[in-house]
């Protein structure tokens, strides 16, 4: 029997757990769908961060990056190998390019927020599809794709770091004498 319940990762962040027979696992898919999550919630963060915190905006963008490279070190790494099918999701070279070109910009430089929202539907179409490879894998693939969950596991945790950049924090990047206040009267 097969149910979802609430777990909570090192850092306190909640994700799903499966539950199997009574064990619990992350699934690799799992894992993949949570960092989906993720950088679509920072995504979201930086549609507004110039209006609502423009001091937190290299921070964010940071995060952002890593998480990116995360889940691409993961699919390049890990998981093609595994599944010659990844080839076909769309516009991995172009991903790379575009975090190339952003990482060499300042986030407060012309021309760097259109090209992150270049960047960012091609993220998220490039996470879609590979998800959807992945979730139609046949019975023996998908004991492989389960063998790789610990690859996965301990790949994100090296490149992505634990919790949150500092710089993304409200409670660092935020100036407490002034913040909201001064944008405000501004």
């Amino acid at each position: 029997m097969s149910k979802l319940q609430c777990g909570y990762q090192p850092d306190g962040e909640p994700f799903a757990l499966s539950e199997v027979n009574g064990e619990h696992y992350m699934s690799t898919l799992d894992i993949l769908q949570d960092q989906h999550k993720k950088l679509i919630g920072l995504f979201r963060q930086l549609e507004t961060i110039d209006l609502r915190a423009p001091e937190m905006k290299k921070g964010v963008v940071h995060e952002t990056f890593r998480e990116i490279n995360a889940y691409l070190k993961v699919e390049d790494q890990v998981l093609k190998p595994e599944f010659p099918d990844l080839e076909a999701a769309p516009d991995y070279a172009r991903l790379n390019s575009l975090m190339t070109e952003l990482r060499a910009m300042n986030p407060d430089q012309g021309g760097f927020d259109s090209k992150l929202d270049e960047l960012i539907p091609d993220v998220e179409l490039h996470m879609h599809e590979v998800e959807k490879i992945l979730s139609n894998l046949d019975e023996e693939q998908s004991s492989r794709l389960k063998q790789l969950q610990d690859k996965v596991v301990l790949l994100y945790k090296e490149l992505s770091g634990v919790g949150r950049d500092q710089a993304s924090d409200p409670a660092h990047a935020q100036n407490p004498n002034g913040g909201e206040q001064s944008r405000k009267s501004a």
